[in-house]
């Protein structure tokens, strides 16, 4: 049997960040074996050097590896010569130069794809050339699970985030996942879901909240999700556990916990045991 786990964190927004709940993901991040930590942009609330630093230094905590892409966020808001002319090169100087990296480990290969532009505020786009670049990447990452991580979400569990559904959405989950893709995640909404998508071949979205910002909505708490991954000889198996802070202990405990197991189609998601925010 082979098996590992991934975190998928949100949002983090440094310059907005609970120092309580840092400590506190920080230390539930290190008290278990991790394969990969995925961070979905929004690194920083408003692109400023002095964020892009603390970004960095949260990122350097962390012992497991990591895939990190831009948010929204992570571009300059009000410097207009600095978002039109080098959008990206704080993050590029003091995050990473890729903007959508790959990273492998024995059981999952990663895949970050970037959805924001200099011209957009808030919203993320993903055109066909761009979609069909990131299926042939997918195809070539031979591992026993594939990811994609992309900041804005591809399908949304309530009606208020469905205007925050990338452009493009639909067409890359059918692409992404007819090239593989068994996981698809993201933030950008501040509120952590699960959800099966595709027709085809079914997939599992999981919508990061916002892991250690100030800047939470809905009145929920700070969270991110753990994803347990595992193969064996009857075939492959998920479980995907939302933590939610909890302030009063200063721990993350289980708010919600998923198992997905695969099917002839793709994966096939069961009920939560716990409340979905």
């Amino acid at each position: 049997m082979t098996a590992g786990s991934v975190a998928v964190l949100g949002d983090l927004h440094f310059d907005r960040v609970d120092p309580e709940a840092c400590r506190a993901l920080v230390a539930d991040l290190a008290a278990q074996p991790l394969e990969l930590v995925v961070v979905a942009g929004d690194l920083t609330q408003r692109a400023r050097r002095a964020q892009f630093r603390a970004a960095r230094r949260f990122l350097a905590s962390l012992t497991a590896p990591t895939l990190v892409i831009p948010g929204n966020h992570d571009l300059p808001l009000f410097d207009l010569p600095l978002r039109l002319l080098r959008p990206y090169g704080r993050y590029r100087r003091y995050i990473a130069p890729e903007l959508e990296p790959s990273v492998c480990t024995p059981l999952v290969g990663a895949l970050g794809v970037d959805a924001t532009g200099r011209l957009r505020h808030k919203d993320g786009h993903l055109g066909t050339a761009h979609i069909e670049r990131a299926a042939r990447r997918l195809r070539a990452l031979e591992r026993p699970f594939r990811l994609v991580a992309v900041h804005q979400p591809l399908a949304a569990l309530h009606a208020d985030d469905l205007p925050d559904v990338a452009h493009g959405a639909d067409r890359a989950l059918e692409r992404w996942l007819a090239a593989g893709a068994d996981l698809v995640v993201g933030g950008h909404v501040h509120r952590g879901y699960c959800l099966q998508v595709g027709s085809e071949r079914t997939g599992v979205v999981v919508q990061a909240g916002t892991a250690i910002s100030t800047r939470r909505r809905h009145g929920l708490p700070n969270s991110y999700f753990r994803i347990d991954l595992e193969r064996d000889e009857t075939g492959r198996g998920m479980r995907i556990v939302q933590r939610d802070h909890d302030a009063g202990r200063a721990t993350f405990v289980t708010r919600a916990d998923f198992t997905a197991r695969e099917t002839p189609r793709g994966w096939q998601l069961d009920p939560a045991r716990g409340e979905q925010t």
